[in-house]
């Protein structure tokens, strides 16, 4: 390396450090600003509820250390962290519900401050219209468990450790907006911005509460085994239906099997999704056994379990309660499509870089396998989604535009594109 590289990597080197160290200043600056206003709901490190918080994050490799954390008990509260944020828009900040996305720095800020919703759990049934208020800090078991004994539910995830707030359709949603705007969004109110929120992420805002449409439900019988055993039949479909399975290799057993665990153990996560085709689940199948074993000799140390969970995409939702997800009703999404998801578990740290480039490398072989089956389909499932996939792009287009419209008329100052990091977001850097 010659001297004038050396001094430019120096000088490099060293502006970084000046704008981290200034970034640093800035945030702690908005840290005690906002413990000024939230006494006792603004923790920094090595305070328990910091220490506590970061533990509670369900994969070891996002468990990042914000300059602070502010833990808001109501909607008002977020309005004027919002207000606080706004005003120092040289700090990053992250929006935080359950901490359950496996991509670095969704749901944290290394450099900057979180916003821990987790205090922001409470739960009202309301029988007129049917339907149930849940915060966007609660956790889909204390949900269920709540509603289970007047046998009715709602939909929502299968993973009972899984905060409400991130993906989740509903029927209204009440929303802080920059610079601390409180309004409620649904069908007939704000109804871009609704349409926008289902698929558009931390892009727009802070959902604080969310309507959510209830149904009855009986006891779990025979009658769910034999629909599932006819799952597909054209005679017996059921639009309603869902479905998963999945199949994994353990590399330090050495073994295959149709167990998906989840552990808390770092992680890297990809999504494809594709026609249902018996020939494309047949060659992904044997493409899986293969990497498997070739990763198992590569990665003797790293504790690696390579796990594939393949379920049927729901039904497009009606025109009149629209998304962003780009599945028009007439496609009928529901008849033809499969999610594949796909999850590197490892423990040891070193594997990491290595195996993000793997599953890279192995999610394209799987969508080359279904372009060569003609069974491709652009769409991908975000919380299945690593960072480095374009899950925006997925929806289309025309959605992409129609979200950064209802982002110009919303967040006129791109508060929520400059200052959330992390995410999918509508303008690439």
């Amino acid at each position: 390396m010659s001297f004038l590289q050396k001094l430019s990597r120096l000088l490099l080197s060293l502006s970084a450090q000046k704008n981290f160290a200034a970034a640093r200043n800035s945030s702690m600056q908005a840290c005690q600003s906002l413990s000024s206003i939230f006494p006792g709901h603004v923790s920094f490190p090595h305070d328990q509820v910091y220490e506590d918080s970061v533990s509670s994050y369900a994969f070891i490799g996002t468990r990042l250390r914000p300059t602070c954390l502010v833990t808001p008990r109501s909607t008002n509260d977020v309005a004027v962290v919002i207000m606080v944020l706004g005003d120092l828009d040289s700090v990053a900040f992250a929006i935080r519900s359950g901490g359950h996305n496996t991509n670095n720095g969704f749901a944290d800020a290394a450099d900057g401050i979180t916003i821990d919703l987790s205090a922001m759990n409470e739960l009202v049934l309301k029988r007129s219209p049917d339907s149930i208020s849940v915060g966007p800090g609660a956790r889909w078991q204390i949900v269920y468990e709540a509603l289970d004994p007047y046998n009715i539910s709602i939909q929502g995830g299968r993973n009972g450790h899984v905060g409400l707030g991130g993906y989740l359709l509903g029927v209204n949603f009440e929303v802080v907006l920059p610079p601390g705007i409180i309004v409620n969004t649904n069908a007939t109110t704000n109804a871009d911005l609704f349409a926008a929120l289902k698929g558009g992420l931390k892009n727009f805002g802070i959902v604080t509460r969310l309507d959510l449409q209830i149904f009855q439900e009986g006891p779990i019988d025979e009658e769910l085994i034999e629909t599932l055993s006819t799952f597909k039949e054209p005679e017996k479909f059921d639009p309603h239906a869902m479905f998963t399975l999945g199949f994994l290799y353990d590399t330090t057993t050495r073994t295959f099997s149709a167990d998906i665990a989840i552990v808390l153990a770092s992680m890297h996560w990809a999504t494809i999704t594709f026609h249902a085709s018996r020939t494309t689940l047949i060659r992904i199948h044997a493409a899986f056994q293969r990497t498997s074993l070739a990763l198992a000799e590569s990665y003797v140390s790293a504790n690696l379990t390579i796990a594939c969970s393949i379920q049927s995409v729901p039904a497009a939702t009606p025109a009149s309660n629209s998304n962003s997800l780009g599945f028009e009703p007439s496609t009928r999404p529901k008849r033809r499509l499969f999610n594949l998801g796909i999850a590197f578990q490892y423990e040891n740290p070193v594997a990491t870089e290595g195996l993000g480039t793997a599953i890279m490398i192995f999610a394209r072989e799987l969508d080359q396998i279904a372009r060569e089956d003609h069974a491709d389909d652009g769409h991908l499932y975000l919380n299945y989604a690593g960072d480095w996939q374009d899950v925006l792009g997925g929806y289309g287009t025309e959605i992409v535009e129609k979200m950064r419209r209802v982002s110009t008329k919303y967040d006129g100052s791109r508060m929520f594109q400059r200052q959330v990091k992390g995410g999918f977001k509508l303008y690439k850097e």
